[in-house]
């Protein structure tokens, strides 16, 4: 999709750089420590990368802030002032007096048809200051082009085989880790992100 650089830090210095920060951040308590991931293989590999890139679990390049969550119920919602976005699994589905976060979080839905049917988004980055209920995993990593990278590969893949239920799908924490992402230097995520913006604005225009 982009042009590769010999020149650019391989994907596995990126990925001892995330490791070190999880560790730090487990330290300070602010995530919980995670069972290690199984390693990818061959069979999970959908496609070759270039040698700069590396196969890893989703799980091993983001920090999870699910524990943080709270859902407020339509009745309490209704009693307050409209301020806030309030996430759910599709992304704003209200406003709020209040917020959770405010830092920029890639938040990924939990459950819903949608997850099947992919008729919008499963994977946004929000922003600015805002809620999220119990319908979306909450997810960071140590720059915001991971998170819009992750974003762009989630919506569009198919994920069938990590989603559980029919009635009621459902992606849990457990099999969200487990999801093969070919991940990319870091200069080349940012490239790819850029590339892939100016695509889907050309796409709305026509």
């Amino acid at each position: 999709m982009v042009k590769q650089d010999p020149n650019d830090e391989p994907a596995s210095v990126l990925l001892k750089k995330i490791k070190a920060e999880k560790q730090e951040l487990i330290k300070e308590k602010k995530i919980k420590k995670t069972k290690p991931l199984p390693p990818i293989t061959d069979d999970e590999k959908p496609f070759d990368i270039p040698d700069s890139w590396e196969w890893v679990r989703l799980g091993d390049i983001v920090f999870n802030y699910d524990g943080k969550r709270v859902p407020v119920s339509i009745v309490d919602r209704k009693k307050r002032a409209k301020i806030y976005d309030y996430y759910g699994a599709s992304g704003v589905i209200d406003k709020i007096d209040d917020y959770l976060f405010s830092q920029p979080r890639l938040l990924i839905s939990e459950d819903g048809a949608n997850l099947l049917a992919r008729n919008k988004p499963i994977a946004f980055i929000a922003r600015g200051k805002y809620w999220v209920n119990n319908h979306a995993h909450i997810m960071d990593s140590i720059d915001i082009n991971i998170l819009k990278f992750i974003a762009n590969y989630i919506n569009n893949t198919k994920l069938n085989s990590f989603i559980s239920g029919s009635a009621q799908p459902k992606l849990n924490q457990q099999n969200l880790n487990k999801i093969p992402v070919p991940f990319s230097p870091l200069s080349e995520q940012k490239k790819i992100n850029v590339k892939l913006k100016n695509i889907f604005l050309e796409l709305k225009t026509q």
